[in-house]
């Protein structure tokens, strides 16, 4: 075990080499696909991550742990009680300008203002998380019906007139898919009714 080596064995270097976990493809996979969900959902607990991933939790944890590592997310401890997650995750500014430029087209809210603004109003950002990864886990209700989450996520809540092709006061895009039928809405939380 290169861990627990014994002096004059080795150098230090090869000691801190072999010690060095190496990502496998499966684990870089599923660390885009978490950079992914993180630009489309800010603030995502380890959960509703989960869910959206479709993995244990232990690979989800492994996974942000992964990107804290290289710099990609962080995370807050939420204090407010309405709040059940101990860690709220989201990219990095770093992170947020490399997925822009790979992702100029998408309407993300990756601006450091955006993410701001969900900070103030962390209660509605942590509900509308959860309600998106609990939808997109759900199962149909019939077994013939092969729907799917085609795609979410929380729309840039500071965009102007003349960016945003969203109606105003609306949190998040969503679209299911069932074959050739698509179904787009928009959500609004409310949050004194929720």
């Amino acid at each position: 075990d290169s861990t627990h080596q014994s002096a004059g064995t080795g150098s230090r270097q090869e000691s801190r080499s072999k010690m060095t976990p190496v990502i496998r493809a499966t684990d870089r996979e599923l660390s885009r696909n978490a950079v992914e969900w993180l630009a489309r959902l800010p603030f995502l607990g380890t959960s509703e991550l989960m869910m959206l991933l479709g993995v244990t939790e232990n690979r989800t944890e492994h996974a942000l742990s992964e990107l804290e590592g290289l710099g990609w997310c962080e995370w807050i401890a939420p204090s407010s009680p309405e709040l059940e997650a101990p860690r709220l995750y989201v990219l990095t500014s770093a992170a947020m300008e490399r997925v822009a430029d790979l992702q100029p087209s998408k309407a993300l809210p990756l601006a450091r203002r955006e993410i701001l603004a969900r900070l103030a109003r962390l209660e509605i950002t942590a509900g509308l998380n959860r309600f998106l990864a609990e939808l997109a886990t759900v199962t149909p209700p019939a077994e013939d019906i092969d729907a799917v989450l085609a795609d979410t996520r929380s729309l840039p809540w500071l965009a102007d007139r003349a960016t945003r092709w969203w109606p105003p006061e609306v949190e998040a895009y969503t679209c299911l898919r069932w074959g050739p039928w698509v179904a787009p809405f928009f959500v609004a939380w409310d949050r004194a009714n929720a």
